[in-house]
């Protein structure tokens, strides 16, 4: 099962039936987007593990990110699925640096990729796919490190596969659309969508099931038909002994900067509530709620009271002076 020399996926089929397959490593980097609820990511999740069955963790490691919890079970895995941004931010921060890391190796070694490296050393290194299930999720330095390693890591054998279903210009930042030349589009509503994935129409005229496929190096993006066969995590579990994991060190996500803000905003409001602090400062639910109760906590606000605003415990000026501490 081991290879040492590919890492192939099935990426779809052609009408006539034959199979288009492709070396991730050439690829090196792939976007996958559009598609109804859910399709990208599952898409994405059946290219990992057709690669993680065909080749052994000594060969090829995952690290996964916004995506099922179920591949928690999967052998290959360097760290448990990431759950939140922090985590995300986190784990891409560590590819950065082993990124950096290997070049070091290969500097020293007298080699410019990770094949001839391998060729020579006595402890091999392994390929890294990152996997980013969903890229709207990721933070704005998230993004930048991403980017950053499609833009430099390919000799090291670090590849990026990411995926979102909502192809917008806001969903899919430029700076990593740039460093990402393979694209797969699935059906979209419109056309802009299209070309936000392709820079080019076509994905909105798709039948479901179908795809466009833009490798790298080509003018024209290729219509196949997607591969219903599936691969379970079960399934790779019995071929392969799960390899060790590392620890990725991740700090909780601070509220401070956003304090400051939502004080701000009750202050001009004479109270708050978790609807108003998402209404002004753009943020969901649970982040508004985070903050309604480390305010409540600290004893800034009072407690819940319905519908009405939480009232301010605070004189203005006190508040004012706590926000220029912040």
């Amino acid at each position: 099962m081991q290879s040492t020399n590919e890492l192939k996926v099935n990426i779809g089929t052609q009408c006539d039936g034959t199979s288009v397959s492709r070396d991730i490593k050439r690829l090196p980097h792939l976007l996958i987007a559009g598609g109804e609820k859910g399709e990208a990511r599952a898409y994405l999740t059946s290219l990992l593990l057709e690669v993680a069955k065909t080749n052994a963790p000594s060969v090829l490691r995952v690290l996964a990110m916004q995506l099922d919890a179920e591949l928690n079970a999967l052998p290959h895995l360097l760290a448990p699925v990431t759950e939140n941004e922090s985590e995300a931010e986190a784990a891409l921060l560590w590819l950065k640096n082993e990124a950096q890391r290997r070049f070091g190796l290969f500097t020293a070694s007298g080699v410019h990729n990770i094949d001839t490296y391998n060729e020579k050393a006595p402890d091999k290194l392994y390929h890294v796919i990152a996997a980013i299930g969903d890229i709207s999720k990721l933070t704005k330095r998230s993004v930048e490190y991403a980017a950053g390693i499609a833009a430099k890591a390919r000799a090291t054998g670090i590849y990026l596969l990411a995926a979102e279903e909502n192809a917008s210009a806001r969903t899919i930042p430029s700076l990593l659309k740039a460093n990402i030349p393979s694209r797969i589009a699935l059906k979209t509503e419109t056309r802009a969508q299209s070309r936000v994935i392709l820079d080019t129409a076509g994905a909105e005229k798709l039948s479901v099931g179908d795809i466009l496929f833009l490798p790298i190096g080509t003018a024209e993006p290729q219509r196949l038909s997607r591969n219903a066969a599936e691969i379970s995590v079960s399934e790779i579990a019995e071929l392969h002994s799960p390899a060790e994991r590392i620890t990725i060190a991740y700090e909780k996500p601070s509220e401070t900067p956003l304090l400051g803000l939502a004080l701000e905003t009750a202050i001009e409001h004479g109270g708050v509530s978790t609807a108003l602090l998402q209404r002004k400062l753009h943020i969901g639910y649970k982040k508004a709620a985070r903050l309604i109760e480390e305010m409540e906590a600290a004893g800034y606000v009072g407690e819940y009271c319905g519908s009405k605003p939480r009232r301010l415990l605070l004189t203005k000026t006190e508040l004012e002076k706590l926000i220029k501490e912040i």
